[in-house]
């Protein structure tokens, strides 16, 4: 028994070493994970020091960048009519609406590339909140006049919405070189020239418009034509109330359009027939007109009276003639 109690002693004494051991190796382990986290953190905090420092450099290096190329380039205000090729790497901005973009606008971004060839173009896209507010409405809505522009070759950045009068922070913002636009003061509000800014700081490059086309003029177009678009459009199947288009204004439409083909068909008959067709649209705007013509027409006094009284004298005569000269 007592041996037994010395074994279970000892037994006893061997689990609470193994307990000790093991509580040891949790305490050493945790104390070595507690080091290995104080020095993880150590870590940690040096990788954050050396991030922000990496940052903070980063930053003062692009700063300085901005700063160096400032200094290395020299600006002046340029005409891109009157240059050769520019090589430099600038980066160049251009802003506008861009509604029912045309092919002038795609010359013009064509013009600056072919005449800085090494430089990024970007063009500011302006919001469809600031355009009808300050300039009207618009047939494009922002995003599909920006997409227009993102798919141009020569254009490598859009930037839509752009302000609607471009500041210094924005150009900063942005590591603008310079600013493109046609050379004539452009007023908005109070200011005379929004660009006067870059004109002074030597930033300016002044385009060149291409006559004969402009969104303006295509609007212009439409309206002037408006009434063959309605035609084509309901031809099509589109409906009036798509359209926006009354009954009366549909049927006078469409009765104006069968006029004008009456007209063009007479047009091959003569001088004579084209005159009727004129009648006949007079008649349809002043119907008072339409009664005596009628009455000039078909009256006791009518052409076509006189014509058939003219006519029935003829043949009495022609009769009369015959019957006195015939053989008995």
């Amino acid at each position: 028994m007592k041996e037994e109690n010395i074994m279970s002693d000892n037994d006893s004494f061997q689990i609470n070493i193994n307990i000790n051991d093991k509580n040891n190796n949790v305490n050493n382990t945790a104390n070595d994970n507690h080091i290995d986290h104080d020095v993880n953190n150590d870590n940690t905090n040096k990788d954050d020091n050396n991030n922000n420092t990496n940052n903070d450099t980063q930053e003062n290096g692009t700063e300085q960048t901005k700063n160096d190329k400032k200094n290395t380039i020299k600006y002046e205000n340029i005409d891109v009519t009157k240059i050769t090729v520019d090589n430099r790497p600038l980066r160049i901005y251009l802003d506008g609406v861009f509604d029912l973009t045309h092919f002038g606008h795609y010359r013009l971004f064509k013009a600056v590339k072919d005449k800085f060839p090494n430089s990024s173009i970007i063009v500011g896209v302006s919001s469809d909140e600031e355009t009808i507010r300050l300039k009207g409405q618009t047939l494009m809505n922002e995003q599909e006049r920006a997409e227009s522009i993102q798919h141009c070759k020569w254009v490598d950045e859009v930037i839509c919405p752009c302000p609607w009068i471009v500041t210094q922070e924005f150009l900063d913002k942005h590591n603008i070189d310079y600013v493109a636009h046609d050379g004539l003061p452009y007023a908005s509000g109070d200011d005379s020239d929004i660009y006067d800014f870059v004109k002074k700081q030597g930033r300016f490059i002044a385009t060149q418009r291409t006559e004969g086309i402009s969104t303006t003029d295509l609007i212009n177009r439409i309206v002037k034509r408006y009434n063959e678009f309605v035609l084509r459009n309901l031809d099509r199947g589109v409906s009036r109330s798509d359209l926006n288009v009354s009954w009366t204004r549909e049927k006078r439409i469409q009765i104006g359009a069968t006029i004008d083909k009456g007209k063009e068909k007479v047009l091959e008959v003569g001088k004579k027939g084209l005159e009727f067709v004129d009648n006949v649209q007079e008649w349809v705007k002043e119907p008072s007109l339409f009664v005596d013509s009628f009455l000039n027409t078909f009256g006791p006094s009518g052409h076509i009276t006189t014509k058939i009284k003219e006519k029935a004298q003829q043949m009495k005569d022609e009769f009369t003639e015959y019957a006195i000269n015939a053989p008995m």
